[in-house]
């Protein structure tokens, strides 16, 4: 919708155009020669705006990095406020029926509602205020961070996420909370050192201070039973499993993939709780295989011999990078897996 709403957007200023016989330089010559001409060239800002914004998007987004492409996105909150203003004065529509001018004073009031609710979100008002008690290291890439509360705290639920913030007004990222204690409550977030925002994360200093909005997400809802089941974990993608392996964890099959041995996350634990049906997959270590651990690949063969041949009637709950979820999908599907007992959560925010 955002690549080719586009065109009926810009179909209106292409119309004025026409309709006032005018050439391509008035549409794009700002002037303020009369009330008329005023208001027009709020239109022309709202359209500079607007494009500039849809060529990042549409035409540049793989290019650009991460947050070039996203603090883009701040300049629609100035265009909209163009294009509320543009209308007020010259929009024959807008100034000949009562209920549509009603409406459009209505949009701006949500418009204006909105980017309040923004700012004040983005101060941290009402958000839950935390304090890193705790940092420990699970290899050379990932920590395991332990937050407790200051006040208030969230209470997240199986596989749930929250966003969390270092500072007011700075950025906010989602993480799985991958475990939470329900009498202190405490967080604990698994956090790879991928990306700026994660690195940053990892370096805190106990006693560091941020805010969590939350908590959101559904992930492992339909896992959350004594049901068999499927898990398929791949590095990082374990933070969603933890404490369902660790309250569900005996009539499933889980299956850890991570590069080396180092990497592993709640290793003891989760062993303990899925007992007979924990598998471990290291991909990028040698070693001598045995009946649950397996040097080399996660591959077809190897998960049907896992799973046994009841495989195209359990449920699979896949966690990991967008490409190991995008490979297990294609994966299942051959297998003969219905779409529908796929449930899957992909790390790429």
């Amino acid at each position: 919708m955002g690549k080719y709403a586009a065109l009926a957007v810009l179909a209106h200023p292409l119309l004025q155009m026409y309709i006032y016989t005018r050439n391509w330089l008035w549409l794009v010559t700002p002037s303020l020669a009369n009330e008329f001409e005023e208001y027009v060239t709020f239109g022309r800002a709202a359209l500079f705006l607007f494009v500039a914004v849809w060529i990042l998007s549409a035409v540049f987004r793989k290019r650009l990095p991460y947050r070039l492409w996203r603090y883009s996105h701040y300049l629609t909150y100035p265009l909209l406020s163009f294009v509320f203003i543009h209308a007020l004065e010259i929009g024959t529509y807008l100034n000949s029926f009562p209920l549509v001018k009603s409406w459009w004073f209505v949009m701006t009031a949500l418009f204006y509602a909105t980017l309040v609710s923004r700012l004040v979100d983005g101060a941290g008002v009402g958000r839950a205020r935390y304090v890193l008690s705790k940092r420990e290291m699970v290899g050379d890439t990932i920590a395991l961070l332990t937050f407790m509360p200051k006040g208030k705290h969230i209470s997240p639920a199986i596989g749930q996420y929250a966003f969390i913030q270092k500072r007011r007004f700075g950025e906010s990222h989602p993480y799985t909370v991958m475990e939470a204690d329900k009498e202190t409550g405490a967080l604990t977030l698994g956090v790879k050192d991928v990306g700026r925002f994660s690195q940053a994360l990892q370096k805190l200093e106990v006693g560091t201070r941020v805010r969590f909005d939350g908590p959101y997400g559904v992930f492992t809802r339909e896992a959350q039973n004594a049901e068999p089941k499927v898990v398929i974990a791949g590095g990082i993608g374990i933070t969603p499993f933890v404490r369902l392996l660790q309250t569900y964890g005996r009539n499933s099959l889980f299956l850890y993939a991570n590069r080396v041995k180092a990497d592993f996350v709640r290793r003891e634990e989760l062993r303990k709780s899925v007992g007979n049906g924990y598998y471990e997959i290291i991909n990028q270590e040698s070693g001598v295989s045995d009946a649950h651990t397996h040097y080399g690949k996660l591959d077809e063969p190897l998960l049907k011999e896992i799973v046994g041949q009841s495989y195209a009637n359990l449920k699979y709950f896949v966690c990991g990078s967008p490409g190991f979820i995008s490979g297990f999908e294609g994966m299942l599907e051959r297998m003969g897996v219905p779409r529908n007992r796929i449930f899957y959560e992909s790390l790429g925010y």
